[in-house]
């Protein structure tokens, strides 16, 4: 069964393919060059990148899922056996599907360690850990990003010029958190999610009703489970088949054959996401399972406003272009209303759901639980595009604009891939700006910081104090290189600069102990009080520790 959408429109040339290949692989290059992509065999790490990377590797070394030995060698054995589950065994949290997406390239990478070993007696192991199955991983998940917006690209070509079609994509991707997920530090479900989506949005508006629509939907939620909102206007069209055809109706169908067609459609859905349902069964003893973002959910405490503006992950406050996104899908009420209304509303039901979240997303750059609704704001950076095609100064000024954004976007993206903002709290304003428009002088101070840490680690204080105070001329508002100034200081008997350097951290954090101790050593009332011989020490450990 197929009910096609009314609009039809020539797909995507090659043209467009090929500039999106090029500003793909254009991003791979710049990103290498930055040393992004250093490393490649060693990105299957921290939390989320090893449970979704788990499936993959127990399933094809130990035709199980039992995680025990994953949980050991990837993070440790004594987390390996915290968290059992009812049936015994270590609990996986994660979706299954971005492991799904990625076996071609892992069994790539099993080849390439085959090949290496056996003709040029390279001796790596062919245990799914070594460094050619991470990294066919790692290169793989990227890929997603330009197969999503290849789907992308032939859905806008149903609506407006390819010129209009490609200032869409290319908004989606570099005005957007994508950009950063295209070759993050490690492999996360977020370019599954992208593609995942823009494919059900291609089948969606090409054949509407259908068995691939309802396979792709399937996709969504094996990927990540909160996509599943994305499929709510197949629901929706699901439910109007199954109340009957309208009044422009020739010829209605028959309640029997409509409910038939329907269950075709359910049951390619569940037969797509069975490999999660069978999961949840191995690991938890049972099918169905709610999932632990879902049980966080409080809809009588939500923060709308945090999740906008938060400045530790807020939609508008990273990525404010996307609210031109939004604005332009409402231009699609002109060429198809329905779906106009159903983009606006699923991206209105997905913006609920995230605020209803009582939790935040940890790590994150920018707001990535949205990652998956990009496809539908570069269908409204499209349409936007497409409005101004009689008016070229505001066609060129929107342009200009895509540029500046694309270009303040890179700059952020420097900045977190370089820890030179916080990865775990909301960002100041001078993170968020202001170092911006002096970032070669703040990554400069950063060198000098981790050379100078990694003096100090080596004993060599003397090098430690040279490199700090340098690091601190060009950032000196960093707490880090507060620190560490005030560590050289006293290292170089320079009381006053000490002093200096220890109140305006004992202001700054008044909650951290460790900087009125500091502040206490040069105090003149404790003159004759023995110096705090551990204070050095504690220090220096803080100093080592310490992140943006």
């Amino acid at each position: 069964m197929v009910i096609h959408n009314t609009l039809v429109a020539p797909s995507g040339g090659r043209s467009l393919a090929l500039a999106l290949a090029v500003t793909f692989f254009g991003l791979t290059l710049l990103y290498g060059w930055l040393g992004y992509l250093d490393n490649p065999g060693t990105r299957v790490k921290a939390f989320d990148s090893a449970y979704y990377y788990m499936y993959l590797r127990s399933l094809a070394m130990d035709q199980d899922l039992d995680f025990t030995n994953e949980i050991s060698t990837m993070i440790s054995a004594d987390y390996a056996r915290q968290r059992i589950t009812a049936v015994g065994r270590p609990e996986n949290n994660m979706a299954v599907g971005s492991a799904l997406l990625w076996t071609p390239f892992f069994l790539l990478g099993h080849l390439a360690t085959l090949l290496s070993n056996s003709l040029f007696g390279a001796h790596l192991p062919t245990d799914g850990y070594s460094e050619f199955y991470q990294g066919f991983v790692y290169a793989g998940n990227a890929l997603y990003v330009l197969f999503g917006l290849l789907f992308l690209a032939r859905t806008l070509c149903r609506y407006v010029s390819q010129p209009a079609a490609a200032y869409g994509c290319l908004a989606a991707l570099l005005a957007s958190p994508l950009c950063y997920y295209l070759w993050s530090l490690t492999p996360l479900a977020h370019n599954g999610s992208f593609f995942a989506v823009a494919l059900f949005l291609y089948l969606y508006t090409t054949r509407g009703l259908a068995i691939t629509t309802a396979l792709a939907a399937g996709l969504m939620f094996l990927v990540r489970w909160q996509d599943i909102l994305y499929a709510l206007p197949l629901a929706w069209d699901a439910l109007a088949f199954l109340a009957g055809p309208g009044r422009s109706a020739a010829a209605p169908q028959p309640l029997p054959r409509r409910l038939r067609q329907l269950a075709g459609l359910a049951a390619s859905f569940f037969l797509v996401i069975s490999p999660q349902l069978i999961s949840w069964k191995l690991i938890f003893g049972k099918f169905v399972l709610v999932p632990p973002n879902v049980q966080k959910i409080d809809f009588m405490h939500m923060h709308p406003l945090t999740t906008l503006f938060s400045p530790a992950d807020g939609i508008l406050a990273w990525h404010p272009f996307l609210l031109a996104g939004f604005s332009g899908l409402f231009l699609l009420r002109s060429k198809d209303r329905k779906l106009a209304v159903s983009c606006i509303l699923v991206l209105i039901v997905q913006f609920m759901f995230i605020a209803s979240l009582q939790w935040s997303a940890g790590g994150s750059f920018g707001m990535r639980f949205f990652v998956g609704g990009l496809p539908f704001f570069g269908l409204g950076f499209g349409l936007l595009y497409e409005r101004l095609k009689d008016r070229a100064a505001l066609r060129r000024t929107a342009l200009v604009l895509l540029v500046l954004v694309a270009l303040w976007n890179q700059i952020f993206v420097y900045q977190y891939q370089h820890h030179l903002v916080s990865h775990s709290r909301p960002l100041t304003f001078r993170e968020h700006v202001t170092d911006k428009f002096r970032i070669i002088a703040v990554a400069r101070s950063e060198e000098l910081f981790m050379a100078g840490r990694d003096a100090c680690l080596r004993n060599d204080f003397h090098e430690f104090s040279r490199l700090a105070r340098r690091a601190y001329e060009l950032d000196p508002e960093r707490e880090k290189k507060i620190l560490a100034l005030g560590l050289a200081a006293m290292l170089d008997n320079d009381p006053a600069t000490a002093r200096s350097c220890f109140e305006k951290l004992a202001a700054q954090h008044p909650s951290k102990q460790i900087y009125p101790r500091g502040l206490a050593l040069f105090s003149p009332s404790d003159a004759t009080r023995p110096p705090d011989t551990s204070f050095l020490h504690d220090a220096f450990i803080l100093l080592t520790d310490l992140q943006n």
